[in-house]
């Protein structure tokens, strides 16, 4: 594979750390043959083979062209959007790779480009069509990032939220010698009996630590705190200044740059990490942009090594809180609480309390999930069977025999076989024992795509995704109620399927109904969610479920089938049909071309001879 950056390797920040723990990762894993890192400066471009001693430099891009084009890469990862204007020219070099890039969250909406003359929105119109158009996958760090992107019209199948990058065994290495660490720098700092708060970024505007440096000023009465600033960047000299005017010497000190390891383990001696990024204005050519922490890396890598956690609410920082519970304390804007609330964690020592197992933070679960998406084009050779049950493959009509007798012969399919269900899949393996019997080989979509279960196991990377996306709001509810009662339509009952699902039954005319779910979705066009009209039902369903977002995750992610035959009814199962190869709809309230009627177990048996004639 080839990793194209344009940042420095050795440099300090968010896409730096990201590279380096990724090509650490996979260089001791055994899923890449060779890696080749390519990076790009204003003058040159640099290519050496990762671990290897060669290096070679070129000083246009054809020159490298010629160069590369005896590479046949399955993939190339793009660690920032630097070749932003090359990716058509790479796509045509490398017609057959899978692309995949990742992006910090800030740069897509900057729009750096050669020309800048250009105005923001062009330039913005300029990275969404090379991404749509080269790129397979697009990594966001955050659902915050997911809705930036999705503004500016990058194409919603092709992101992905890949939250973390944390070298794990080094953060567990820190927590088990904590003690010892925290020892050694009280003996060389004087700090015995303090509450350490650290800020470890780059010392530029967003970042805001000249507020934190502020809310310090005025309680420095209490003088029973350290500060332990790490990192580097344009306004270090400003802050030391403000520092060394304002504080006692022995009560703060600067670092400066230093290895990500070595800012790690002051991380985890700290009793507090204080992260201060704003959202702010800065310049993009003629224009501005919001520039904001869109993840909060070192928020996460305190958070898996046991460091409390104060926080100014900005871009996606909010969702790590939301995420992992009692991780520490989101501060609010008032500048006169933030002094409180800091005072008040050193004087009451706050620690964290959160439980959470932070294994999909890892850099090795994430770089697993990468190759996934590496080998996506090359292993695409299977079949997928995806089934709901009621009604559908089982029948009420039929004997209890008669249904394990229909569901023993899907199991013989030699097929990858994915069960579809409302229920809960607890209750589902109650209500059918034969499925708990073969769970070892099946997917199960549960909960309406809450859950999937892979061969046995949770998916933790959709869980995940899953659970970070916003829920429903009691506003958004009331506004559909608001508008079924002003329609004069009948309003039977609300179910809360979940948090990403409603369903409001309605009675009354369907041409109404109709018309208040066109006007619902136009109201929330630029939404994450999506209203469903079916039958008498009225569904304020999130897009990811809608039209089968967990199956579409399964077919490209998790299983690499080229194909997947869908069996459901008229109810749900109709929003997978956009991610099936064929479709069938047993007993339709309304008839369809993909209708098959079932009436008696004859029916259903020759039913699945010809499904498993589609399948194989």
């Amino acid at each position: 594979m080839i990793v194209f950056s344009g940042t420095d390797f050795e440099g300090i920040g968010g896409m730096e750390v990201h590279l380096r723990g990724m090509l650490d990762t996979l260089s001791r894993s055994s899923q890449c043959e060779k890696i080749f890192l390519i990076t790009k400066s204003k003058y040159r471009m640099t290519m050496r083979e990762y671990g290897g001693l060669r290096v070679y430099f070129f000083a246009d891009f054809d020159f490298f062209a010629e160069h590369i084009r005896n590479i046949t890469p399955d993939a190339l990862f793009f660690n920032d959007g630097h070749w932003i204007e090359d990716l058509h020219k790479l796509r045509k070099i490398f017609p057959r790779a899978v692309f995949v890039m990742r992006s910090g969250g800030n740069e897509f909406v900057k729009a750096p480009y050669s020309d800048m003359t250009l105005s923001l929105s062009k330039r913005q119109a300029l990275w969404r069509d090379a991404i749509n158009e080269n790129i397979d996958f697009i990594i966001a760090n955050s659902v915050f990032t997911w809705y930036r992107m999705l503004r500016i019209g990058i194409a919603q199948g092709k992101i992905l939220i890949v939250r973390g990058g944390v070298d794990l065994t080094a953060t567990a290495e820190n927590v088990a010698n904590k003690n010892r660490l925290r020892r050694d720098f009280d003996e060389l700092f004087g700090t015995h009996g303090r509450y350490i708060f650290c800020i470890a970024a780059r010392h530029v505007k967003f970042k805001r630590i000249i507020d934190i440096l502020e809310i310090f000023n005025a309680i420095k009465s209490f003088r029973n705190w350290f500060l332990l600033i790490a990192g580097d960047g344009i306004e270090s000299a400003a802050l030391w200044r403000y520092c060394a005017d304002n504080f006692p010497h022995d009560n703060f000190a600067f670092l400066g740059a230093l290895p990500h390891d070595e800012i790690m383990r002051y991380i985890a001696l700290s009793d507090c990490l204080i992260s201060s990024s704003a959202d702010t204005l800065l310049p993009s050519g003629d224009d501005v942009y919001i520039h904001t922490e869109t993840m909060g890396r070192s928020i996460i890598e305190a958070v898996c090594q046991r460091v409390f956690v104060l926080a100014t609410e900005a871009g996606g920082v909010r969702e790590w809180f939301d995420e992992i519970p009692r991780i520490g304390m989101l501060l609010p804007d008032d500048k006169h609480k933030q002094a409180e609330i800091i005072r008040n964690a050193f004087e009451s020592g706050s620690k964290p309390a959160s439980t959470k197992d932070f294994y999909i933070y890892g850099w090795s679960n994430i770089v697993n999930f990468y190759c996934k998406l590496f080998r996506k084009q090359s292993s695409f050779s299977k079949t997928a069977l995806c089934l709901d049950l009621d009604d559908t493959v089982v029948h009420s009509f039929l004997s209890y025999d008669e249904n394990v007798a229909l569901l023993e012969k899907i199991f013989s399919f030699d097929c990858e076989i994915i069960i579809n269900t409302a229920e809960d899949f607890a209750d589902m393996l109650i209500r059918y024992p034969i499925i708990a019997q073969n769970i070892a080989r099946l997917t199960v979509i549960a909960n309406c795509g809450k859950v999937i279960i892979v061969h046995g196991y949770r998916d933790i990377l959709w869980q995940n995704y899953y659970q970070m996306q916003p829920e429903i709001t009691a506003e958004e509810i009331a506004e559909v109620e608001r508008e079924i009662a002003d329609a004069d339509l009948i309003f039977i009952r609300k179910r809360i399927i979940d948090k990403l699902y409603i369903n409001f039954k309605v009675e009354g005319d369907s041409d109404e109904i109709a018309r208040v779910v066109l006007h619902l979705n136009s109201r929330l066009s630029n939404s994450s969610y999506l209203f469903v009209n079916n039958l008498h039902n009225i569904k304020l369903i999130s897009k990811i479920i809608n039209k089968g977002g967990a199956l579409a995750y399964l077919k490209n992610f998790q299983m690499r089938c080229d194909k997947i035959v869908g069996v459901g009814n008229d109810v749900l199962d109709e929003l997978f049909m956009v991610h099936c190869d064929k479709f069938f709809m047993i007993n339709p309230r309304i008839a369809t071309e993909n209708a098959v009627n079932i009436t008696t177990f004859k029916d259903a048996d020759n039913f699945i001879e010809r499904l498993h004639y589609e399948v194989i």
